[in-house]
């Protein structure tokens, strides 16, 4: 449904605050491009380099498993291998992946969606000169993301009609993050900060002690100005807004955030939504999850969840935050 872009942000200052903390002179870090999207991995508390190797080793092999465009991927794979109603295999990783889509699918009666391929391949954010879809591709593709169309076990997808597919954009870096925390921890790494395209990840705190300190992105602005900023620990934040990847048309702006029963960009009274969870997984459904649901329906969902906080931002600057995000964290707004 969507690729989160670089939303959340690190300070320069706050870095050079807590390396000076730890046991070793400087932090190791492995930055780069991976899913068509800046990664950052940042260990503080360890000077084995292997160990962002193994980091690059698994960004790579999930980008084999989980890319939509790249023709070696398993998910390519998938989706361009449509036989009426015959199953296709898939390994464990990219079966569980699809089932925890397909439940927060249906847990929002479809306001997230991983079916959304066949509406997203029609619209392109980064063009140079952005053009609408056709609104009788959009009706077209409409009839391919039903739910009821796709069979799902832990080893196989069966899709019911041709041009369905599975996009894996609003879950999988989630859950790639999940993956190298679980992998560094593993190695008995304790404090780190993983940064996919905006999934930030925090492993443990900071060599001190302290909570990690997150800027969250003033929406529009065009330098990295900050909305406010959040400290946290051992926590992924997430968010979810209109204004990364989007383009005006006939002063309209469309943005990357699809609606699934009109195939068009959601409208509604909010501009992002900020989550915060245990699992970065959580954390990527459930910001898309909740902006298409909008305000009232958005916190209502969250509020029947254990352990996950947010801040919605709405179409007038407004900040709204579920009942316990004060009680729990310390969220600084710039004056």
């Amino acid at each position: 449904m969507k690729l989160k872009s670089v939303f959340l942000l690190f300070f320069f200052f706050i870095i050079l605050t807590f390396t000076g903390c730890a046991n070793i002179k400087d932090p190791i870090s492995l930055s780069g491009t991976y899913f068509n999207t800046f990664v950052s991995i940042t260990i503080y508390d360890s000077t084995d380099t292997k160990l962002l190797d193994q980091c690059a080793d698994y960004l790579e092999y999930y980008d084999k498993l989980f890319s939509l465009t790249r023709e070696d991927s398993e998910l390519y794979r998938l989706n361009t291998a449509y036989l009426p109603d015959i199953p296709t295999e898939v390994s464990p990783e990219l079966g569980f992946l699809l089932q925890k889509g397909m439940e927060y699918t249906k847990n929002s009666n479809g306001a997230f969606s991983i079916l959304l391929s066949p509406l997203t391949s029609l619209w392109d954010f980064t063009a140079s000169t952005p053009m609408l879809p056709k609104d009788q591709d959009i009706t077209l593709a409409l009839t391919k993301i039903s739910p009821e169309d796709i069979r799902l076990d832990s080893r196989s997808a069966t899709f019911k009609k041709a041009g369905m597919g599975i996009d894996l954009g609003s879950i999988s870096k989630g859950y790639i993050a999940d993956q190298l925390k679980n992998f560094l921890v593993s190695q008995g790494v304790k404090s780190g900060l993983i940064n996919l395209g905006g999934n930030i990840l925090c492993i443990g705190s900071k060599p001190d002690g302290r909570n990690f300190t997150i800027g969250i992105k003033q929406p529009f602005s065009e330098a990295a100005e900050i909305l406010g900023t959040v400290s946290i620990c051992d926590k992924s934040i997430v968010s979810s807004g209109i204004y990364e990847r989007c383009f005006t048309l006939d002063n309209k702006l469309y943005h990357h955030l699809l609606d699934t029963t009109t195939g068009y960009p959601l409208e509604n009274e909010l501009i992002s939504v900020t989550i915060i969870s245990p699992l970065s997984l959580d954390g990527d459904a459930l910001s898309t999850t909740c902006f298409a649901l909008g305000l009232k329906d958005g916190m209502e969902y969250l509020e029947k969840l254990e352990d996950v906080d947010a801040i919605f931002v709405d179409k007038d600057g407004a900040l709204h935050y579920t009942d316990n995000f004060i009680k729990k964290y310390s969220f600084s707004t710039k004056k």
